[in-house]
C-alpha cells in the first residue's frame, strides 16, 4: 500500500489497545511506539488504568502501589459516577492540554480500554476527520498464565487472575474486542509478535503519516 502524502489526508493516527490480563497490551504499545519512533513519528501513549491510579493520588491514597482490587473498584466508582467513558474523557483532556504544551503528536497510542462506552468516546473525539483505529490484543488463557506467573503479579494482591479476568469481563471487555478494527494474538513469541505489530504498522498507520517501509 502506497504512503498517502501528508497534505492529501490527515496525518494523525488514534490507536486503542484493549485486551484480557496478561495478553500482551502494554507490549504491543511499546513495540508500535518503538517501531513508529523508529520512523520519526511523533508519539505519545496513555493508559487507562494510570488515569485510576492519578485518581487515587487526589485522594491522599497511593497510586503507584495500589492493588489490582482496589483499581477495579475505584475505576467502577468512576463509571457508575461519571458514566462509562470517564477514563477516556480525562485522556482526551490530557492530551488537549498536552498539544498546547508540546504540540500534536503523529500517533497517540491508549491502552487498557474495558469499557464499551470508552471505545465509543475515543471515536467520537478522535474519529471522523481524525483516524482512530481499535486494537485487539488476544491470547490463549495458557499463555496468559504464564506470563502473569512470571510477573509474579499477584504475590502481594487479594485478587486472583481468574477473578480480575470476570471482573473485565463484566465492564465490557469482551464487547470492546468485538469492536475493534484489528485483531493481534499474542501466541507465538516475541519475533512473531513484533513481526504482527510491524504489520499493523505498515499497512494502517505507515500510509495515513505517509510513512514508506519496506515489506517484512
Amino acid at each position: 500500500m502506497p504512503p498517502i502524502p501528508r497534505s492529501e489526508k490527515d496525518s494523525r493516527v488514534y490507536v486503542g489497545l484493549t485486551g484480557l490480563l496478561g495478553a500482551g497490551k502494554d507490549t504491543v504499545g511499546k513495540m508500535m511506539a518503538d517501531l513508529a519512533t523508529a520512523h520519526k513519528v511523533h508519539v505519545r501513549c496513555y493508559n487507562l488504568s494510570d488515569e485510576i491510579r492519578d485518581e487515587l493520588i487526589r485522594r491522599g491514597q497511593a497510586g503507584d502501589g495500589a492493588s489490582r482490587s482496589t483499581l477495579i473498584a475505584v475505576g467502577n466508582e468512576l463509571r457508575a459516577t461519571f458514566g462509562g467513558g470517564v477514563l477516556a474523557e480525562r485522556i482526551i483532556a490530557k492530551e488537549r492540554a498536552h498539544i498546547v504544551e508540546n504540540g500534536r503528536p503523529d500517533l497517540v497510542i491508549a491502552a487498557g480500554i474495558r469499557n464499551p462506552e470508552e471505545v465509543k468516546t475515543f471515536r467520537k473525539e478522535w474519529g471522523g476527520p481524525f483516524t482512530f483505529i481499535m486494537v485487539a490484543v488476544e491470547s490463549f488463557p495458557e499463555a496468559r498464565a504464564i506470563r502473569l506467573t512470571a510477573r509474579s503479579q499477584y504475590r502481594e494482591d487479594a485478587i486472583s487472575s481468574s477473578e480480575v479476568e470476570q471482573a473485565d469481563q463484566a465492564i465490557g471487555i469482551d464487547a470492546c474486542a468485538q469492536m475493534s478494527d484489528w485483531h493481534i494474538r499474542n501466541d507465538g513469541g516475541v519475533e512473531q509478535l513484533q513481526a504482527d505489530v510491524y504489520d499493523f504498522f505498515a499497512r494502517r498507520i505507515a500510509p495515513v503519516l505517509g510513512i514508506a517501509v519496506p515489506d517484512a
